[in-house]
C-alpha cells in the first residue's frame, strides 16, 4: 500500500513503489553524489539526445505513451530492455510507426514520426 508521505513500504514491490521517470531521477542523483560518470553502454538513456522508437497503439495529441527505445546498426536496429515515457504535443501518430524522441528538462518529447 502506497504511503502519502512519498515513502517505500517495507515487503512493498518497487515496480509499484516508483516510476521509471522517478527512478531514472533518483539513479542520476546518485551519480552526482557519487561522482559516477554517465554510462556510454549502447542502449543507456545518457548516451544521445535523441531515441528511436516504434509506437504499440495509436498515439494521440497531447498525451503521452510508454515507448520501448530501439538502437543498433542503422537499417537492422533492433529492440532494447530500456522503455520512456513520452508526450507528444504534435499530431496523431498510428500504431506501428517509428517515432524520434529528444531529452529536455528530463522528459521525453516526441520530434519527429513516420507517416
Amino acid at each position: 500500500m502506497a504511503r502519502n508521505d512519498g515513502r517505500v513500504e517495507k515487503g512493498q514491490s518497487i515496480r509499484s513503489a516508483f516510476s521509471a521517470k522517478a527512478w531514472n531521477r533518483a539513479q542520476d542523483a546518485a551519480d552526482i553524489v557519487l561522482g559516477v560518470q554517465p554510462s556510454t553502454a549502447v542502449g543507456s538513456l545518457r548516451e544521445s539526445s535523441h531515441y528511436l522508437a516504434k509506437t504499440t497503439s495509436q498515439w494521440a495529441k497531447g498525451t503521452s505513451q510508454t515507448l520501448t527505445l530501439w538502437g543498433g546498426t542503422p537499417g537492422s536496429e533492433a529492440q532494447l530492455s530500456d522503455q520512456v515515457v513520452a508526450w507528444n504535443k504534435f499530431a496523431a501518430v498510428a500504431s506501428g510507426k517509428w517515432v524520434m524522441l529528444a531529452r529536455a528538462n528530463a522528459t521525453f518529447y516526441l520530434v519527429a514520426a513516420e507517416c
